[in-house]
């Protein structure tokens, strides 16, 4: 992928030449795509503006939770971000516009496409490192894990969460006023589609668990020998019901309670992630480096499901990789990001250009560049 963005109303420019990589690999579609690394002196540069511009481009939201509208420079009525992106041998010039004052609009190559997609021609996956990571964020941000996975691996699975989702808003309302025969036809319904949902989620957590280990195991033998508690690190799969009943029987068995609480307790809406080292949560006992590196290895689990399926992986966005982590899971975490063979773009504070200048003459598969008056150079 090559991008080249246009943010904010006004012109913001990141050469599309500067961050392409020509490098060839026949394990990721004939293209290796090298880790590229962000850096300037001072905060609010606008190294976290050029991922998100990238994520925006592809989920239409930002990967901080911020509302678009916040998004949109002073003054100014809309933004407009513009990506050259090529993929193996496809050339796609992708716009995307938020307005205050009409509906977004999105086109390939001049042509009006949706949400869906825009998803599923340009995957991003992002990590935003800070006081939150994947491993104490609430369950939702895992579920939405698997549930992306799902979307561009099952073309039916997006209608099948969505009628769930309707039916729990259903229920839900009626808990609160509704007739007994009205709460258990929607009961009934959310049940039957709640355990579909769940068998797909199953399903595909078990490929994702199956690559987790994988990277675990790779990050033992590495030279730069994880903590203890990563080495043994390991994920557990929670439907969000009781696994040796029916949802259907859980629901009901509950009833009392839901009408009580006004909402339903139990159901895939409540299934998570656990991340765990010797039996015990990681975001209970782990230390904030080895969070960020479990955050880590989730995401490339996920990338490397996607490319069973695509023969491709997705653009891999990490925001301040430097927060809360040592050294050693430092170097173990690039050494990772280049054996997955992915296109990555990482931003760090200037306060560590001296480390990453070192890193990337060793290693020639990391390109570093800074960034200042808005434009990208390449750092020598």
């Amino acid at each position: 992928y090559v991008a080249a963005l246009n943010a904010t109303g006004d012109t913001y420019c990141c050469n599309a030449t500067t961050l392409r990589t020509k490098k060839k690999n026949a394990e990721n579609g004939g293209q290796m795509c090298a880790t590229h690394f962000l850096a300037h002196e001072k905060n609010n540069a606008g190294k976290t503006t050029i991922l998100e511009s990238i994520y925006i481009a592809s989920r239409l939201k930002s990967f901080k939770q911020t509302p678009i509208p916040n998004l949109i420079k002073h003054q100014q009525k809309f933004l407009k971000i513009l990506l050259n992106v090529v993929k193996s041998s496809e050339n796609h010039l992708i716009m995307v516009e938020k307005s205050l004052e009409s509906h977004n609009i999105v086109k390939n190559n001049s042509k009006i496409i949706g949400a869906k997609e825009i998803a599923r021609l340009f995957p991003v996956l992002s990590l935003a490192f800070g006081q939150e990571n994947i491993i104490n964020l609430p369950a939702d941000s895992r579920r939405s894990l698997l549930d992306w996975g799902l979307f561009h691996v099952e073309q039916n699975y997006l209608s099948l969460l969505q009628n769930y989702q309707r039916c729990l808003k259903q229920r839900n309302f009626l808990l609160k006023k509704g007739k007994p025969e009205e709460i258990d036809y929607w009961t009934t319904r959310m049940a039957e589609i709640g355990e579909n949902v769940s068998q797909h989620r199953k399903n595909h957590f078990q490929l994702i668990n199956e690559a987790f280990k994988k990277f675990v195991s790779i990050a033992r033998n590495n030279e730069n020998k994880p903590h203890d508690d990563i080495a043994s690190v390991g994920l557990e799969y929670y439907q969000g019901w009781n696994e040796e009943q029916m949802l259907l029987e859980s629901i009901k068995n509950n009833l009392h309670k839901d009408r009580a609480n006004g909402f339903t307790e139990f159901g895939p809406h409540k299934a998570d992630i656990l991340v765990k080292a010797k039996a015990l949560e990681l975001k209970k006992i782990g230390s904030m480096s080895s969070q960020v590196l479990a955050s880590l290895l989730i995401v490339l689990a996920q990338a490397e499901v996607f490319h069973m399926k695509h023969n491709y992986k997705p653009i891999l966005l990490i925001d301040d990789l430097f927060f809360g982590i040592d050294d050693t899971n430092l170097m173990l975490m690039l050494e990772l990001l280049i054996q997955v063979r992915t296109q990555c773009f990482l931003t760090a504070p200037d306060i560590y250009k001296e480390k990453l200048v070192e890193i990337s003459h060793k290693r020639g598969e990391i390109e570093l560049y800074t960034l200042d008056n808005k434009q990208i150079m390449k750092a020598s």
